[in-house]
């Protein structure tokens, strides 16, 4: 949704570890899955709207913003701990819920899959059926012409980042779940991998463009990638690789759309 409307967050990845490491410490303290889980929401939203304020209050690209927000928040998760916080409070929900299998027979379904399920039903609904969807893709294909036909620019673009930033904090919990620690170095290269998936997935760094579909279906082609590669016993480090050949046909591709259809 960020894409959509022509800016970007370049400290998602981060923020699996800052909010990671937060979150854990929460649960450890006062040992409940809901605070926790609230707890890391509410960080993300915070780090959405500072995102937010920078760029659009103070007219500074959400790249440059986001990307010293990656080194900020990234220091401040290895400032918080030397390496990870490990789990003491030992909830059975936690495992369950974030880790475990909502069905198991005759086949399992992971809570992850649950989730991710629940997540793109409601924005997909949320892009496609509502009138703030529509001012979405609007804002991202032209903002001025936005702005004065009545939308409300600064107020879209930030719940965009507020959203983007919460969800990054929803998949540190289930990360955190899933590592059974937050781990300062956790993350790394996850922003790559974000915006390759929604490049590849048919969306337009020139804002307006793309879908949840096509994201979800660039989401599962990096993955399987990732796998094959060491499935087929190539370097791993081909892994990092990857994303950034992604995000560079991605944009070739884009670029002679557009060209092609006369938007440049």
């Amino acid at each position: 949704m960020l894409i959509i409307a022509r800016e970007v967050d370049l400290s998602v990845g981060s923020m699996q570890a800052f909010i990671g490491v937060l979150a854990m410490q929460e649960l450890n303290r006062h040992e409940s899955l809901v605070l926790g889980l609230l707890f890391a929401l509410a960080v993300g939203a915070i780090i959405g709207l500072i995102n937010a304020g920078l760029t659009l209050g103070l007219g500074i690209s959400s790249f440059v913003v986001t990307l010293g927000m990656l080194s900020i928040i990234r220091g401040a998760a290895y400032t918080t701990t030397n390496a990870a916080v490990q789990n003491t409070h030992k909830l059975s929900s936690f495992k369950q819920v974030f880790n475990g299998a909502v069905i198991t027979e005759p086949i399992r379904v992971p809570w992850p899959v649950v989730v991710l399920a629940v997540v793109f039903v409601i924005f997909s609904l949320l892009l496609s059926r509502t009138t703030f969807g529509r001012y979405v893709y609007a804002v991202g294909g032209n903002p001025r012409a936005a702005g004065l036909a009545g939308v409300p620019v600064y107020k879209i673009k930030t719940a965009c980042f507020v959203i983007t930033s919460m969800l990054a904090s929803l998949s540190a919990f289930m990360l955190i779940a899933r590592m059974n620690s937050g781990q300062n170095n956790a993350g790394f290269g996850f922003e790559l991998q974000v915006i390759g998936a929604v490049l590849l997935g048919g969306a337009s760094l020139a804002g307006g463009k793309g879908t949840l579909a096509g994201t979800l279906f660039a989401a599962l082609l990096l993955g399987t990638l990732n796998n094959g590669v060491t499935l087929l016993g190539y370097n791993p480090n081909w892994q990092t690789a990857i994303p950034g050949f992604v995000i560079m046909i991605a944009v070739f591709l884009d670029s002679v759309r557009r060209r092609a259809t006369g938007e440049d």
